[in-house]
C-alpha cells in the first residue's frame, strides 16, 4: 500500500473522533473512558499476539520503555484532550493538536540530531495553514475567559504529551522493539495508569 492510500485512510479513520469526542462527553467521565477504550484494545491485541503465540516475555527495561509510551500516548495525551473538550469546541483542541508537526520536528532535532528537510517543513506550514482556513471563524472570534484558558493549556498539554509519546516510540523502534508487542503492552499501561489516575 502506497503512503498516499495510507494517507487517507488515516485521515479519514481519525479525523471524525474530534468531533465524535463531544458525544462521549456528558455521558461518562472522560477518564472512565479512556481507560475502557484502550484496555478492551490491549486484550484485543493480547488475544491475537497469544493466538499466534508471538512472544509476550520482555525485560524489566522493555517494560520501563513500554509504561512511557504507554503514559504519553495512551494516557495523559487523551484525558488532557477529553478534559480540554468540556471546556472547549472540539475544533480548538484540533487547532492546538496541529502543533504536534513543529514539536516533533523539534524532538528529533533535539532527541536523535534529525535535522528537518525542506519538504517536511513547507509540509508542516501548508498543514498548519490548511487547519488556520478551515477553523478560520473559530480562531477570529476566539475569546479568552477563565475556561478556554484552562481548556486551551490542556490541549497543550495533551499534544506536549503525545509528541513526547512518538519520541518515546521512534526510541523504541531505533532499539528494534516489535511493534505490536509494544503497542499492546503500552496500551494496557497506558489504560491502568489512566484507572490509577
Amino acid at each position: 500500500m502506497n503512503n498516499f492510500i495510507l494517507f487517507l485512510i488515516t485521515l479519514f479513520c481519525w479525523s471524525p473522533t474530534w468531533y465524535v469526542i463531544k458525544f462521549q462527553l456528558g455521558y461518562v467521565d472522560p477518564l472512565v473512558s479512556v481507560f475502557y477504550r484502550f484496555f478492551i484494545a490491549s486484550v484485543i491485541i493480547f488475544s491475537y499476539l497469544i493466538f499466534y503465540k508471538k512472544k509476550l516475555k520482555f525485560t524489566f527495561n522493555h517494560h520501563v520503555w513500554f509504561l512511557l509510551f504507554g503514559i504519553c500516548l495512551y494516557s495523559l495525551n487523551y484525558i488532557f484532550f477529553y478534559t480540554s473538550n468540556t471546556y472547549l469546541i472540539s475544533a480548538y483542541p484540533a487547532i492546538v493538536f496541529s502543533t504536534v508537526v513543529i514539536m516533533n520536528i523539534l524532538g528529533e532535532a533535539f532527541y536523535f540530531k534529525n535535522k528537518p528537510t525542506l519538504q517536511t517543513l513547507l509540509g508542516a506550514t501548508v498543514g498548519m495553514f490548511g487547519i488556520i482556513i478551515v477553523f478560520h471563524d473559530e480562531i477570529f472570534n476566539f475569546s479568552l475567559d477563565n475556561s478556554t484558558h484552562s481548556g486551551l493549556f490542556l490541549a497543550l498539554l495533551g499534544t506536549f504529551c503525545a509528541s513526547t509519546g512518538n519520541m518515546v516510540h521512534q526510541r523504541n523502534l531505533n532499539k528494534n522493539f516489535p511493534l505490536i508487542e509494544t503497542i499492546a503492552y503500552s496500551m494496557l499501561y497506558g489504560s491502568l495508569v489512566t484507572l490509577l489516575i
